[in-house]
């Protein structure tokens, strides 16, 4: 199983020495920040995000390793659920409207940690409340499962439901 710890850590490291990212690389980096809030992890201003990411990887790789997996946790909608985006955000890979299958969640947050979520994510100018994130395969991009706030997705009740588009 793919550790996003490590992605995400070496994706900073890859910034920090000059390097650009791609807005999926970015995407991957905020989507591993999100689970360390969710799992109580410190906060940036307790331990900088990139220690914290190693800490982590190194929990998920080594001989007694804790499991944080995609898809380990249930939501508030189960794996198998079809959904749709929301709520787009400028430069999101996928716009309102695409489709996909939930493959796993993280969550759900207490509402403690929601409230720092909230605080957190407002600084960057980011609005919404987060319970749970969802690990979603969207249908352009099958066997890919990328992180999502709750808030950016909803649960369709048909497939015949949905209009006939392209993604």
């Amino acid at each position: 199983m793919t550790n996003i710890y490590r992605q995400a850590k070496n994706l900073l490291d890859k910034r920090e020495a000059g390097g650009e990212l791609s807005w999926e690389e970015f995407q991957l980096i905020k989507t591993a920040e999100l689970a360390l809030i969710l799992r109580g992890c410190p906060l940036p201003e307790d331990m900088p995000v990139a220690e914290c990411l190693e800490e982590l990887a190194k929990s998920v790789e080594g001989e007694n390793n804790m499991e944080v997996l995609v898809g380990k946790d249930e939501g508030r909608w189960p794996k198998g659920t079809r959904i749709r985006k929301v709520n787009t955000k400028a430069g999101d890979a996928h716009q309102d409207g695409a489709l996909g299958t939930i493959v796993g969640a993280l969550g759900p947050a207490s509402p403690s940690q929601r409230a720092e979520l909230i605080i957190e994510l407002a600084k960057k100018g980011v609005n919404g409340d987060i319970e749970y994130l969802y690990w979603v395969e969207w249908d352009d991009m099958p066997g890919i499962p990328v992180g999502i706030a709750d808030c950016r997705i909803e649960p369709i009740e048909e497939e015949k439901d949905v209009p006939d588009r392209k993604s």
